[in-house]
């Protein structure tokens, strides 16, 4: 049995190397509920991994830096600051900085939200 923070580390690791899928399949539990903002959840792994893919899709490059993590193992509960820079198809640049809560049992999580502004800065 890992510890909370060994498995945020590797899910780190993984979405920072551009394996966000990966890391999606490996730390998300099947019945996961996802939100973004106040917009309506999205529940189970398969339909939260096509809602990532359809989004990968939308860009030729993506590369995600985290920035600030809390870890609380007694709760479960991690809280992380990331970045996220992007490239579309015509060549614009974005970024967007946003936060995400996640709540972990059995060492998946169970549950995530996201908050960010909808606006994204063009670089």
């Amino acid at each position: 049995m890992n510890s909370l923070a060994a498995s945020v580390r590797e899910m780190n690791r993984l979405i920072q190397a551009g394996h966000t899928l990966e890391a999606m399949e490996q730390f998300y539990a099947d019945d996961v509920i996802m939100r973004e903002n106040e917009e309506a959840p999205r529940a189970g792994k398969a339909i939260c991994l096509a809602h990532e893919k359809r989004m990968l899709a939308s860009v030729t490059g993506l590369k995600a830096t985290l920035h600030k993590q809390a870890i609380d193992e007694a709760n479960k509960v991690v809280f992380s600051e990331w970045t996220y820079e992007s490239t579309s198809h015509s060549g614009q640049q974005y970024l967007l900085t946003e936060v995400s809560v996640q709540q972990w049992q059995n060492e998946l999580i169970q549950a995530e939200k996201f908050y960010y502004n909808k606006i994204l800065k063009v670089l």
